[in-house]
């Protein structure tokens, strides 16, 4: 592991740079050694786990710049602090935050086979985290007040731009007990040119063709045409539209889930035009989940 030569980004002491590589190369030698195929975890996660584990010398410097920099942004120390792993996945940020020692991490996702998954894969390589929490920003707040738990940070990896409206996820975010910081990494990276044409072309296919089911694939997400599926939920809410009225809804509505599609047809119907504009010309997202498809945020 070669971290140390981003050293001079992070207002940290060396001692705790080079605790946060030796954290990273434990967990490395840990998870070369486990066999990903053999777990009892869903093709899915096999999937993304064998990914990681492939290019760990990619992954483990990006998992380590987001801890140093979770860790400049701590009020406390390591040993005393609590760290949320949000939208754990495969709950190797989990791994990486017990390694580094952190007093007590909370893994929550809002993908039950991950949660489940992420338990078997922490075990398979020995290591114990606190909570394991299924469910949305709500759940883990209702988690946090039950428990009277005080988060010190709340991290994740590739999460944001999935996230269906990151201003109310914010203020949700703002209403766990206790004052602490966000740290979120994306590589949906909207002024990256290279990043951009790609994640355009994810846009178009899952809005006009759908995606096909293969190998890994997650039982959650949605094959159908993003369009198709936004034009039938429009006919079925309000039959009373006409055929290019319910085009051009379809088209307009990109960017919502049903919930607030359906407030757009009624605010169609009592005055003919709809507010909502989506200010990007691809980005889209699942009409029934809000999930987007890599969101280049603007």
């Amino acid at each position: 592991m070669k971290f140390l030569i981003f050293a001079n980004r992070y207002k940290l002491p060396k001692e705790q740079l080079i605790k946060i590589e030796l954290a990273a190369n434990s967990l490395n030698e840990k998870l070369s050694k486990i066999d990903v195929n053999s777990l009892n975890i869903s093709s899915y996660n096999k999937r993304y786990l064998n990914d990681y584990i492939r290019d760990l010398c990619f992954y483990m410097p990006l998992y380590s710049q987001l801890m140093a920099k979770a860790i400049e942004n701590l009020k406390c120390s390591v040993e005393q602090a609590i760290f949320v792993d949000y939208g754990g996945g495969t709950g190797l940020l989990s791994a990486f935050a017990k390694e580094v020692g952190f007093k007590t991490v909370i893994y929550n996702d809002i993908y039950d086979v991950s949660v489940s998954d992420a338990a078997t894969i922490l075990g398979s390589i020995g290591i114990t985290i606190d909570h394991f929490i299924c469910g949305d920003i709500e759940t883990l707040k209702d988690f946090t007040e039950r428990n009277s738990i005080s988060p010190s940070i709340l991290c994740s990896m590739d999460v944001l731009e999935h996230i269906y409206n990151v201003n109310d996820w914010y203020s949700r975010a703002m209403q766990i007990n206790g004052s602490f910081a966000i740290v979120f990494t994306t590589s949906a990276n909207l002024h990256n040119p290279i990043v951009s044409k790609r994640l355009k072309k994810l846009h178009n296919r899952a809005e006009y063709i759908g995606r096909e089911k293969h190998l890994g694939w997650k039982e959650r997400d949605l094959e159908r045409p993003f369009l198709k599926v936004r034009r039938l939920m429009i006919y079925e809410y309000s039959q009373s539209l006409s055929k290019l009225e319910i085009d051009h809804l379809a088209k307009a509505t990109r960017g919502q889930m049903q919930s607030d599609i359906q407030k757009s047809i009624d605010e169609y119907l009592e005055k003919g035009a709809i507010s909502f504009t989506n200010p990007h010309p691809t980005n889209t997202c699942d009409p029934y989940t809000g999930n987007w498809v890599e969101n280049l945020i603007i």
